[in-house]
């Protein structure tokens, strides 16, 4: 019977925690954090305490390498979101600012408000662009005809 505390325990996503690779040494898990968030590879063997020709090693692994890139994919999703929130809370300053009485503020407001969303425009094309792209290449692949 599986352990309960186990089975019911949930990320903030609603999933499992991700369990430690088997593979992998406790010294390794606990140089993950320190190599995910340094800015070198030098700087993340001198913060984890290890030498910089052993994260070397480790990093030719593929387990260890696979597991330090779903840190990083973490790690990233959580700065999305957070990038996000931020985005939201702009948004509705920016909607007050676009009551203020003054009528400066107001037209700094509008003129920002209509950058933004000519950005945001910009963005979807090239993003429609590229799908229309990605699809073409996928068919053509299918078909054959892309090498």
């Amino acid at each position: 019977m599986p352990d309960d505390a186990a089975t019911t325990e949930e990320t903030a996503s609603g999933s499992p925690p991700p369990l430690p690779p088997a593979r992998l040494t406790p010294r390794q898990m606990l140089a993950i954090p320190y190599i995910v968030s340094a800015p070198s590879m030098r700087q993340a063997a001198r913060d984890a305490r290890i030498g910089r020709a052993t994260l070397t090693r480790w990093m030719h692994d593929a387990d260890f390498r696979a597991e330090v890139e779903q840190a990083r994919r973490r790690v990233a999703d959580l700065a999305f979101a957070e990038i996000n929130g931020l985005a939201l809370k702009g948004a509705i300053a920016l909607a007050d600012l676009l009551e203020d009485p003054d009528p400066h503020v107001r037209n700094a407001a509008v003129r920002i408000a209509l950058q933004n969303s000519l950005k945001l425009k910009e963005i979807a094309d090239i993003r429609d662009r590229m799908d229309i792209m990605d699809y073409t290449f996928t068919m053509l692949k299918s078909q054959g005809g892309a090498r």
